[in-house]
């Protein structure tokens, strides 16, 4: 089953993919600049900012968290026997890669700033330590301890789902 889950999924992602590109030899333009690895986003002027379109486009934000309030506020929660676990080492060490990346990241004159933006990597892996360290001490299950093999397959996959992103962003000029 899991095999042919992921055949599913690789086949979807190929099609995402190959899309924009079906479009453009369709369309007669030339597609082989689109073809690098990793994608390279360029610099794109975006319009200037609407209130109007803020305020419509928020409305449903703010009715969905008026609706997520009243049910907090209505909820009579009993209160549940915990037991008490100890905040995990790899927690601690995740606070630490955050606190250090973050500084390294944000402060000029310690690192070269070329190196500056790979912070970006041991900022996010610390973000997910203490998130598992968190969910262990809750409850005493995290994907880190209980399904390592399952949590480390995310890392490449979450890889892949971005490049495919970055990929699909070189034809809308989205974002940079």
């Amino acid at each position: 089953m899991r095999l042919r889950a992921i055949s599913v999924l690789m086949f979807a992602a190929a099609i995402i993919w190959a899309a924009p590109l079906l479009g453009l030899a369709v369309a007669g333009d030339p597609f082989l600049s689109y073809l690098g690895f990793a994608p390279r986003t360029q610099f794109v002027p975006h319009s200037s900012f609407e209130w109007s379109a803020f305020v419509t486009l928020s409305l449903p934000v703010a009715g969905a968290l008026a609706l997520y309030w009243v049910a907090i506020a209505n909820a009579r929660p009993t209160a549940a026997a915990r037991p008490e676990r100890r905040f995990p080492w790899w927690g601690w060490l995740g606070l630490g890669l955050i606190a250090s990346s973050w500084f390294f990241a944000w402060h000029d004159g310690f690192v070269p700033p070329e190196w500056r933006r790979h912070f970006f990597t041991p900022l996010w892996l610390g973000y997910i330590l203490v998130m598992n360290g968190l969910a262990f001490r809750r409850t005493g299950w995290a994907p880190l301890t209980h399904r390592t093999g399952w949590f480390l397959a995310l890392f490449p996959v979450s890889g892949g789902f971005w490049w495919l992103f970055e990929h699909l962003n070189q034809f809308v000029d989205d974002w940079y």
